[in-house]
């Protein structure tokens, strides 16, 4: 591996070489693993993965249609629920909330937008993570989710 390389792997198992940027914002360890307790508190989101892209904490959500169904839902249809069962489905994750280091110790958030191409939204708001994490994270997953604008 030449100098100043290094092998990563995105969220969806592709593996490739890029170059190590030591210039982009490092995000402290304690914000992700706020991101990780809030994401825990809410049982939608047992199936969604946190990861830091970029220098920004991105939520991706599973985009499987089984990994979606919950315990109560495999009854209706007489299924058995073994979660290990679906461990060899391959699940493909997207993108749909992050929050971006402002500099301050304050992060914007913006959620994947779903019109035209796609793609991020402006800011929807500013502020310390705790409180940003509090009052987004929840509508992930949710009706209220598509609300944010």
């Amino acid at each position: 591996m030449p100098e100043g390389y290094e092998f990563t792997e995105s969220i969806n198992g592709v593996v490739s070489v890029r170059r190590i940027d030591r210039r982009g914002p490092q995000i402290p360890e304690h914000d992700v693993e706020l991101v990780r307790a809030e994401m825990a508190r809410h049982g939608q989101l047992r199936y969604h993965r946190v990861e830091c892209v970029r220098g920004e904490i991105v939520i991706f959500e599973p985009s499987s249609a089984l990994m979606t169904l919950d315990a109560e839902h495999m009854r209706w249809f007489g299924i058995r629920w073994n979660e290990p069962a679906f461990d060899h489905l391959t699940t493909r994750y997207a993108p749909a909330l992050k929050f971006v280091p402002r500099g301050s110790g304050d992060y914007a958030v913006h959620r994947m937008t779903y019109r035209g191409q796609g793609g991020w939204s402006w800011p929807l708001a500013y502020g310390p993570l705790v409180e940003l994490v509090k009052r987004f994270m929840g509508k992930i997953g949710t009706d209220a989710f598509f609300d944010l604008m």
